[in-house]
């Protein structure tokens, strides 16, 4: 069986040998059903032309005519039925009241009105393929087509012989049991012989999907077969009913019979399209929730994203193929393998829908420039949840089945999609606010490490000297600071005092302030008697090696704590205040005396002597203090800062350094922040 499936797909059907071996078998399952029913047709259509009375034809045509009428009505007033198997895999089948036409023409007309029938079968045959538009499909309208012609010809003419056998005539007699009983041992004969027909194709296609179910499955899927297809049988007795009625009381009586049995065929279209309605916004709805809980139980980076689609889109769709991308070349899905033929054109018109769109077969595609066949179609674009903007696309090609792909039923599928389509962009949003929270962790913890390393810069200790009392605080406004301080010892016990403060906030202030920081050490070191020159050196070198466009006004001065002088240069910084110890609490301010470092390469400061009395207090900072503001717009300013720090300039450096801070706060009154508060105080004691 394996060897001549084999013989058979290379012959018949190269283009199936990348396919998956079971995947083949399946498809060619068509394959296998036109060839076994193409001998029955054969052989149907000889018996048949040796059983037809020609002359039926040509003196019934009006007749004919109405037959062919009701064919094409009952035809298009389909009904069917679904079954779930287990879930995500339905199977259907649908029927009509086509075969109640059928006994009823048999019975009036005899073996001749089976060419009406068979030439139906023809025509739908060519709309069928000219549907089509690839070789899987050609197929199954081929098998579908020669597989009703042998199970229509072969029952219909074994039927009718065994009518004849029982001494049936054409037309029938009437409604007597002489006339029905020979016509109800014909429908029998029919139905059984029907399902012969078709029994070995259905254990065809059992035995290929057997490998897809469990053995209770594949039981479920033979019962379910057979029972659905025996089901139409049960209304065949009524065309042999309408048939002795028309004989026995006439056409009104038949118009009215008819009349009725469309209703019925009406109703029970209608029944079976709600039924497949409620069914798939049921199995829709419960796709979209367990798709929900699993989004939900999953890792919050949507890595398990393209998986759970793959196991819950073909559950809620009839996919025959599902892309789900978020760009050209980004898939989340590729439903069934990883082929996809799409074009850019389908992207570009989905980034312009702010809606799911549905197309039936016979709808032109806006992105295709001409007219192509194609399957029935669901489109839906991923909106951004923030924006309402297209950030990706959903495109699903729908599996023929026995219920009708038209626009209704298309439609209905559309508030599923959104809500699919939205899920997607929740998930995708979750993602891409978990990666900027985890990114904003990384870059809190970088800062955190780097505001570490920046403290440890700071001197651990502050001067003990004799007769002075010194101290010093940093508080800055983000994790990392633009302002640094800090002392060290240089020859003859002098003390060297740095403040400065670069001109910006946050890593990059930080990085500079650590460039600056260390060239002023050096060159203080190299430089132990002149801080004009430190800051000339300085400046030049920061002008060489860096590029930030960043400028440091910076104090630096050398103590002598013996004699109380100081000598400093300011470079562009916040003048430092030196309150006098006398009853009106004088003060003076230590003005700068050249430009910031890093602007002008050829800029030059010259060291000025100050000195420090008894009980006086010098107090540096930066401007975070003097621009501290309120809610107002106020700023704190320098005579606010001069006026706090008299008022306790009596008190040891550490509580006037306090007392400003906590002053500054208050001033603020709840507003953050917004920029390095760092103060020095330095007092000389009155008595050593």
């Amino acid at each position: 069986m394996i060897g001549l499936l084999h013989f058979l797909q290379r012959v018949l059907r190269p283009d199936l040998n990348s396919r998956p071996a079971a995947m083949r078998y399946l498809i060619m399952s068509d394959v296998v059903g036109a060839l076994y029913s193409l001998p029955l047709t054969l052989l149907g259509l000889v018996w048949l032309a040796y059983q037809t009375d020609w002359s039926v034809l040509t003196r019934h045509w009006p007749w004919l005519l109405v037959v062919l009428a009701a064919i094409i009505l009952f035809s298009r007033l389909r009904f069917y039925m679904m079954h779930e198997l287990r879930s995500g895999h339905m199977i259907g089948t649908d029927g009509d009241f086509v075969g109640v036409i059928l006994w009823t023409s048999l019975l009036l007309f005899g073996p001749a009105i089976v060419w009406l029938f068979l030439f139906w079968v023809v025509v739908e045959l060519c709309l069928s393929i000219r549907r089509s538009f690839n070789p899987d499909m050609r197929w199954d309208s081929i098998r579908s087509a020669t597989l009703n012609a042998a199970s229509l010809l072969i029952p219909s003419l074994l039927s009718l012989k065994v009518f004849s056998h029982f001494k049936g005539q054409f037309p029938i007699a009437g409604l007597g049991w002489e006339s029905l009983l020979p016509a109800m041992a014909a429908v029998l004969v029919y139905a059984l012989t029907y399902f012969l027909v078709w029994m070995p194709f259905i254990i065809y296609v059992i035995w290929v999907q057997g490998s897809k179910f469990s053995a209770e499955n594949t039981g479920s899927l033979f019962w379910f077969t057979v029972i659905t297809m025996e089901l139409p049988f049960v209304a065949l007795p009524f065309g042999v009913l309408a048939s002795g009625m028309l004989v026995e009381h006439g056409w009104v009586s038949f118009s009215i019979y008819f009349m009725g049995l469309f209703f019925i065929a009406l109703l029970a279209n209608q029944l079976s399209r709600s039924a497949a309605q409620s069914r798939r916004q049921a199995v829709q709805l419960r796709g979209l929730e367990q798709l929900g809980r699993d989004i939900l139980a999953a890792p919050t980076d949507a890595r398990n994203l393209p998986g759970l689609l793959r196991k819950h889109i073909p559950e809620m769709f009839p996919c025959r193929r599902a892309v789900v991308w978020l760009s050209p070349e980004t898939y989340l899905l590729r439903f069934p393998d990883a082929k996809d033929n799409h074009t850019p054109a389908i992207w570009d018109w989905l980034m312009e829908q702010k809606s799911p769109r549905g197309f039936s077969d016979n709808q032109p595609l806006p992105w295709e420039a001409a007219p192509d066949k194609h399957a029935a179609l669901l489109t839906a674009p991923i909106l951004d949840t923030i924006t309402g903007k297209p950030i990706g696309g959903i495109f699903i090609e729908l599996l023929s089945l026995p219920e009708i792909w038209d626009k209704k039923t298309i439609r209905e599928h559309t508030p599923g999609l959104q809500n699919l389509a939205a899920q997607i962009a929740t998930a995708l949003q979750q993602a891409e606010t978990y990666r900027e929270t985890m990114k904003n962790q990384r870059i809190t913890q970088e800062l955190r490490l780097a505001g570490d390393i920046q403290a440890s810069f700071l001197p651990e200790w502050t001067p003990d000297l004799p007769g002075w009392d010194i101290a010093a605080s940093l508080t800055p406004a983000l994790q990392t600071s633009g302002d640094f301080y800090d002392f060290f010892e240089l020859e003859d016990g002098r003390l060297g005092i740095i403040i400065a403060d670069v001109a910006d906030k946050g890593l990059g202030a930080a990085l500079y302030m650590a460039l600056g920081r260390t060239l002023l050490l050096t060159f203080a070191h190299q430089y132990p008697d002149n801080p004009a020159a430190v800051l000339q050196a300085t400046n030049w070198r920061m002008l060489s090696d860096a590029r930030a466009r960043m400028f440091i006004t910076a104090f630096y001065g050398i103590l002598e704590p013996k004699s109380g002088r100081l000598i400093y240069c300011n470079a562009g910084h916040h003048p430092p205040v030196l309150i006098r110890n006398s009853a009106q609490h004088e003060f003076q301010k230590l003005p700068p005396n050249g430009m910031a470092l890093g602007i002008d390469e050829n800029a030059a400061w010259v060291a000025i002597s100050q000195k420090i009395e008894k009980e006086d207090t010098l107090l540096l900072y930066t401007d975070g203090v003097v621009e501290a503001n309120n809610l107002r717009g106020d700023f704190y300013g320098m005579d606010h800062l001069i006026e706090t720090t008299i008022k306790v300039t009596n008190q040891p450096s550490q509580w006037v350094i306090r007392a400003i801070r906590e002053d500054v706060q208050g001033f603020q009154k709840g507003i953050a922040q917004s920029d390095d508060i760092t103060l020095i105080c330095i007092r000389r004691r009155g008595q050593v």
